[in-house]
């Protein structure tokens, strides 16, 4: 006699959640269960869906990992990886893109994060990267300053930081592909030195950032 599972994750599969869809009505909205990786990303991800609701009820979760020593982006692909999570067009899985889409092998599941299409990524490293876009930050400065208006020119600070570490940026991602460079340039180490950033009364990078950058790379 088969046992029944007394998991209810393990219990929805993708085949569950695309056959279940019969027990509706014909015009009801398909169901769509998409997994992210905690509960902060919840309602990115819900915003992001939100253009398509009229035609889908998506149903988003946490994926809850077996494997206690997991967390997050890891214990999803993971499960995939070793097929205890499968996906279709009716259960989907939302995840930080990180360093996968740069760096060939930077994972064990790099491949499969590449190649399944029911994978929805951010492209860029992460959730906060799209958060912290320039075109958002005058919006997040009106709300926490309540000023009427803003002098600050962030997509200038941004992109004189972003050129500035360049240097520094690309020695990370060859470091991180490569094994036996890994722990020669981290990201813990990055982002030490984005913490030596200065800018002048006028949010120009200062001579004293880029004389730090200059030692860094030399």
């Amino acid at each position: 006699m088969k046992k029944t599972s007394t998991n209810i994750q393990a219990a929805l599969t993708c085949d569950y959640i695309e056959t279940s869809q019969l027990m509706y009505p014909s015009n009801a909205k398909a169901i769509v269960r998409i997994y992210v990786e905690d509960e902060g990303d919840i309602m990115f991800w819900r915003n992001f869906f939100s253009p398509y609701e009229e035609l889908y009820n998506f149903c988003i979760s946490v994926y809850q990992c077996a494997d206690r020593d997991l967390s997050g982006k890891d214990c999803i692909m993971k499960a995939i990886e070793t097929e205890m999570l499968t996906l279709n067009s009716y259960m989907l899985t939302c995840v930080d893109a990180d360093y996968d889409l740069l760096i060939d092998s930077y994972h064990s599941y790099t491949d499969i994060f590449r190649a399944n299409p029911y994978i929805i990524t951010t492209h860029w490293y992460s959730i906060e990267n799209l958060q912290a876009a320039t075109e958002h930050l005058t919006t997040y400065y009106y709300y926490t300053t309540l000023s009427k208006h803003c002098s600050i020119d962030f997509e200038s600070i941004v992109k004189q930081i972003s050129t500035a570490y360049y240097q520094l940026f690309i020695r990370l991602i060859l470091c991180l592909s490569f094994d036996a460079l890994r722990q020669h340039y981290t990201i813990e180490h990055f982002g030490n030195d984005l913490k030596e950033v200065v800018l002048d009364e006028k949010n120009n990078i200062t001579q004293k950032t880029y004389d730090y950058i200059n030692t860094q790379i030399n």
